[in-house]
């Protein structure tokens, strides 16, 4: 929370109040300016499953009384199926997961296409977690998640070691390149706050939309007040190098051609000059 009450920010993070901190990810208050509040962590699988609904209960605890923020992002994204009663309990745009887009990018992108949902724990997904899908759209909708062995599972899921964004791209691209041998991918859904870390460099890899917690962060802030400017340095506090291309093709963004065909150019009219 703002060390001045009297000062109140834009935006509100609610986020497990002892989860390990990323740099760049939904619960960084740096990228947007944020204030943050937390709540006790929870066993997604116990408190999911609990009809007592402890984890929706401590959520609408902590959202803000009315003159607050005028946008509450959470950062557990399975929260999306609570979107109703989050919306109901506050005057603030509560943006509980970046799940809330899919029927949107489902109007938007080729019927032929599909939307890649990527989870934290695919496990814990449900179809309750896509308010306002259509039961005829949900074949459109690819679910993978990380809770196998690897980066993001060591470093989210078993807080076993510190979040390396790279190797976490990395596992997250080759995702992408396996969905999309079988299927054709319009779109990406990163599920989690941790994965808003990478959103950006994933963007600059894939030609298709990619969709983070930060992306809905900024469109709401944007239709209610001035549209805000990202603090983008805080996505990637430490130098990434550039990775090697990956298939497939059809995702690849053309930006590194362009940048060998002007160099090429370049080349030739220094030849020709001399």
């Amino acid at each position: 929370m703002p060390d001045d009450p009297a000062k109140c920010a834009e935006v509100l993070v609610i986020t497990p109040q002892d989860a390990p901190f990323v740099a760049g990810s939904a619960a960084d208050r740096s990228v947007h300016d944020a204030d943050l509040a937390g709540i006790e962590s929870a066993n997604l699988f116990s408190d999911l499953a609990d009809p007592r609904h402890p984890l929706l209960q401590r959520t609408l605890a902590r959202l803000p009384s009315a003159g607050g923020p005028s946008v509450v992002a959470l950062t557990i994204g399975y929260l999306s199926r609570y979107q109703g009663k989050f919306a109901a309990a506050s005057e603030a745009v509560v943006v509980s997961s970046p799940l809330l887009a899919v029927p949107t990018l489902l109007t938007t992108i080729a019927p032929d296409r599909a939307i890649l949902v990527i989870y934290a724990d695919s496990r814990l997904a449900s179809t309750a977690d896509l308010p306002g899908v259509a039961s005829k759209d949900r074949d459109r909708l690819v679910v993978a998640g990380l809770q196998g062995p690897g980066p993001f599972r060591r470093a989210v899921i078993d807080r076993a070691e510190a979040f390396d964004a790279i190797a976490v791209l990395e596992q997250i691209e080759g995702v992408i390149t396996e969905f999309a041998a079988a299927h054709r991918i319009g779109a990406v859904v990163l599920e989690c706050g941790e994965m808003a870390s990478i959103a950006d460099r994933l963007r600059e890899r894939i030609t298709v939309p990619v969709v983070d917690y930060h992306a809905l962060i900024h469109f709401f802030r944007g239709t209610i007040g001035r549209t805000p400017t990202l603090h983008r340095g805080a996505l990637a506090p430490t130098r990434i190098d550039p990775l090697s291309r990956w298939e497939p093709e059809a995702l690849l963004s053309g930006a590194e051609e362009d940048v060998e065909d002007a160099a090429k150019e370049r080349r030739e009219d220094e030849l020709d000059d001399a």
